[in-house]
């Protein structure tokens, strides 16, 4: 894996000493565009990861290098190769430069947000966008209805909290204070 760590951002993550046990890959910038080196790299790495235990791979935005339907398209192929289950969110490469307003995007990973659960954790991603061309990031309003409603459940259940974005939560994402505050009260230890 070495050799693609240079293309492919790539953690892993085991947390425990919650009462639980979780493992899972992290995979953000891949840059992916059809039959280049950077689609070379994808596939290699989703076969490393089938070698492992991890409990699920998830990928935090700009999953292409244009936002092309061919580059998405590419990615999904690669991604639908792993044997575990997969979640994606888009970056800005998706959002702001997509072809297709991010329609394709939800068509083949089925939507730009996620929420699950495994091993006592909820695992909750969102589009930050931007929706605008040199704009800020964002997480849009619709969105952060759906999360603070979602994290009641989270809390309710007493599940520990894991969110996900391709932008941090910090500047160069406009209302990061209020996505912030919603995940404070929900037992969020990492983002």
């Amino acid at each position: 894996m070495k050799k693609y760590l240079a293309l492919i951002f790539i953690f892993i993550f085991s947390l425990s000493g919650f009462g639980q046990k979780l493992t899972f890959a992290l995979l953000t910038d891949l840059h992916v565009s059809p039959k280049s080196i950077s689609d070379t790299a994808l596939h290699q790495i989703v076969k490393e990861i089938n070698q492992t235990e991890y409990d699920f791979v998830v990928v935090t935005g700009d999953l292409t290098n244009a936002g092309s339907n061919a580059e998405l398209k590419a990615v999904s192929e690669a991604l639908s190769q792993l044997n575990k289950p997969c979640y994606a969110i888009p970056g800005n490469h998706e959002t702001n430069w997509s072809e297709s307003a991010g329609l394709y995007f939800n068509r083949l990973f089925g939507n730009d947000r996620f929420l699950f659960r495994k091993n006592g954790f909820a695992m909750v991603g969102m589009n930050t966008g931007p929706f605008m061309k040199m704009g800020d990031g964002i997480v849009k309003q619709e969105d952060l209805q759906w999360l603070s409603r979602e994290l009641k459940n989270v809390k309710a259940n007493k599940e520990i909290l894991i969110s996900f974005s391709h932008y941090p939560l910090a500047e160069g994402l406009s209302n990061w204070d209020r996505v912030t505050e919603i995940l404070k009260g929900s037992n969020c230890i990492l983002s």
